[in-house]
């Protein structure tokens, strides 16, 4: 038997990480892009979403719903813009991209 199901899918990326993290020593990159993933699996875990893959300074995310990947992408965005608030142009940006999937799964015959 075959089902179709849906899945939300975000995809996030530090904006401008090449030029930024160029600079940045070794040890100071990997504690960066760990504090990232916390705070990313800490806003995706708050809207019933989880962490499901990295991928260089960005990550694959999985939601229930639209709604709830996009409520966790505006409190990620609003926690960075409070973290930052006399950065200006200068803050630290993240793009977030959402998509709806569809994908099917087979049940294996007894």
């Amino acid at each position: 038997m075959t089902t179709l199901r849906t899945t939300v899918i975000m995809k996030t990326d530090i904006g401008s990480s090449t030029v930024r993290f160029r600079t940045l020593p070794e040890a100071d990159l990997h504690a960066l892009l760990i504090d990232h993933r916390a705070f990313l699996s800490r806003h995706a875990t708050a809207h019933d979403g989880r962490i499901v893959k990295p991928e260089g300074d960005g990550f694959w995310l999985v939601f229930p719903s639209v709604t709830a990947a996009t409520l966790a992408a505006m409190a990620m965005q609003e926690d960075l813009r409070l973290a930052q608030p006399h950065k200006g142009d200068d803050r630290l940006a993240m793009r977030v991209v959402i998509t709806l999937g569809m994908y099917c799964t087979r049940k294996a015959r007894s």
